[in-house]
């Protein structure tokens, strides 16, 4: 066991650098607007920005942050044993179903299916950083996951040009279920913490962890509803959205709605969600961050219920 958990700690850490290393000239706006993708289809690269509304500023979770997220989401029973009932199936489990929405170069997707094992999905609107994460998934599995071989292709060189490549398992309707929220929340009468939860970290790292990973170009705005190709929801989505604009905002806090989620995970209090439109969830938790994170829930539960845990709040979804 202890040499799983040191050779997990190895990779991710290798992950998270090589990401960090490779996108790091691609944060700007300007290079990003200007950058031409390396695939075929020029055209769509050219008039992406015409076609959505979407903000294309960014930001990302740290390694501790993400992986804290995962540590409650694993043990999600744990934070509130008496409101969430059945409490197992909010777990994030090997069977759940994980999507990022806005995932950008992609770490908490890599992060999610290397330390749970589960189905890992992001869906992006920006071309180039789509276009880097399938390079990097791309490379990660023709070096069988071996992660120190990772190196960024030249614009207009990219591995195996001109071949047909097996397309990835996608799906336009994708989404997650965990939102997170952008400015700390004061402690209220109603979340006062009982406990601050700090579970043993669970740890399912297999050497073909990166089989269950998919990332697509999807506006998540104009999606019916966040399921995967088999048209299940997603169990548990999660979404960096400190920078979306409020009409993406209360776009998708509509498919939100119309989407069957467990948990919920964003930067939004639990007011400006429901400003924004976001309906029948509950706070459970919120989580200490440079920025809050806070978790929602999608089963019945009594407002009165929710607690402050460690500083990160979950809300479950009345029926």
């Amino acid at each position: 066991m202890e040499t799983l958990r040191q050779d997990f700690e190895s990779a991710l850490s290798i992950l998270y650098k090589s990401i960090s290393r490779l996108s790091s000239t691609m944060w700007g706006q300007s290079s990003l607007i200007e950058s031409k993708l390396r695939s075929a289809d020029t055209r769509e690269n050219d008039n992406w920005k015409k076609e959505t509304k979407a903000q294309i500023g960014y930001g990302e979770i740290t390694k501790g942050s993400m992986t804290h997220l995962i540590n409650l989401l694993q043990h999600i029973d744990m934070l509130m044993p008496e409101t969430l009932g059945s409490a197992g199936e909010y777990r994030l489990v090997e069977s759940s179903r994980f999507l990022d929405v806005g995932s950008g170069f992609g770490k908490p997707v890599f992060h999610v299916a290397m330390q749970v094992g589960c189905e890992a999905k992001g869906v992006e609107v920006v071309p180039a950083r789509v276009e880097f994460t399938l390079d990097f998934l791309m490379n990660t599995i023709e070096n069988k996951g071996n992660l120190v071989n990772h190196k960024l292709e030249k614009k207009g060189k990219r591995k195996n040009a001109g071949k047909k490549r097996k397309k990835p398992i996608t799906n336009k309707q994708s989404a997650s279920k965990i939102l997170s929220k952008s400015d700390a929340i004061g402690t209220t009468a109603h979340t006062q913490a009982k406990a601050i939860i700090n579970p043993e970290q669970t740890i399912n790292f297999t050497n073909n962890w990166y089989e269950r990973v998919t990332f697509e170009r999807v506006d998540a705005t104009k999606v019916k509803q966040y399921v995967n190709e088999k048209n299940k929801p997603y169990t548990h989505i999660y979404s960096y959205n400190k920078i979306m604009t409020k009409e993406t905002m209360r776009e998708i806090c509509e498919i939100l709605n119309r989407t069957e989620y467990k948990v919920l995970a964003w930067y939004f209090s639990e007011d400006k969600s429901r400003k924004y439109g976001l309906k029948d969830a509950i706070l459970v938790h919120k989580m200490p961050m440079l920025s809050t994170c806070l978790l929602y829930t999608s089963d019945a539960a009594d407002e009165e219920d929710s607690v402050d845990l460690g500083g990160r709040r979950i809300i479950k979804k009345k029926n």
